[in-house]
């Protein structure tokens, strides 16, 4: 979608889907059919991962979760641990790309992420479970408990920001 600097959802009928999804950070992990390393496809990785933070960001306790697209009204447009973890590992591919070569760039990807990790964390049950969705109202875990699919995303990228601090 040239206006919205981002991949439709889908198309329709023939005509496309104006609707900022979530789900086409896969693109970028883990299909890799945008790579940060090609320098016209990074420039697309980063309007797209703009436009998605921008359009399905969601404030819950001074925290930053992503929706899973626009308009969502399955359990009140909750965002999700998933893919507020799928647009980090996208900013964290894009971090690594640029460690070494422009650090201060590196670091702004890096802190990009602060606010989602807050965001993942802060919604875990007491147990530290993570759930499906942190419910945008009150930041408490909401729907599936636990997700193991939320819990698998953590684990990588956990992994992946350890590897790239290193």
């Amino acid at each position: 979608m040239p206006d919205a600097a981002c991949f439709a959802k889908g198309i329709i009928d023939g005509e496309i889907y104006p609707i900022i999804d979530a789900s086409v950070i896969g693109v970028v992990t883990p299909f890799r059919v945008l790579d940060p390393t090609v320098e016209d496809e990074r420039e697309k990785i980063i309007m797209m991962l703009n436009t998605i933070e921008d359009r399905l960001n969601y404030w819950v306790d001074g925290t930053r979760g992503i929706r899973r697209y626009e308009n969502d009204e399955y359990m009140s447009g909750n965002p999700w641990v998933v893919t507020t973890l799928w647009l980090m590992r996208a900013e964290l591919d894009l971090a690594e790309y640029f460690k070494g070569q422009d650090d201060e760039t590196y670091r702004t990807w890096v802190k990009k992420t602060d606010t989602h990790m807050d965001f993942v964390t802060s919604g875990a049950t007491s147990t530290k479970l993570l759930p499906e969705q942190v419910d945008k109202y009150t930041g408490n875990p909401a729907w599936a408990i636990p997700l193991g699919w939320s819990s698998a995303l953590f684990i990588e990228v956990v992994h992946q920001l350890n590897r790239i601090l290193k």
